[in-house]
């Protein structure tokens, strides 16, 4: 069985009543929770979900996440989170 393992730096940020997050390394994909904790782990599936359709698509999976300084530090609460993806069922 092969499998991905990566470090995703993930942006969480207070949204209304709940959180809202989303990672720079993956165009359009943003989650929400009520809780910090559930926007963060809604986005670790979110971004499973993103690389796992990559794969089966045969498109290439971003190689580089660039940690970006400009987000506001008081705004947002940075995460680097280890994902690992078993691909047995894409290749």
């Amino acid at each position: 069985m092969k499998r991905i393992h990566f470090n995703v730096q993930v942006l969480v940020e207070k949204d209304g009543d709940g959180y809202h997050a989303f990672s720079p390394a993956f165009r359009g994909l943003h989650t929400c929770g009520s809780t910090q904790r559930e926007a963060l782990d809604n986005a670790v599936d979110a971004i499973q979900a993103y690389v796992a359709s990559l794969v089966k698509h045969g498109e290439p999976i971003p190689c580089c996440v660039v940690v970006q300084d400009e987000y506001p530090k008081a705004k947002y609460r940075h995460v680097t989170r280890d994902i690992q993806l078993s691909l047995a069922a894409f290749v």
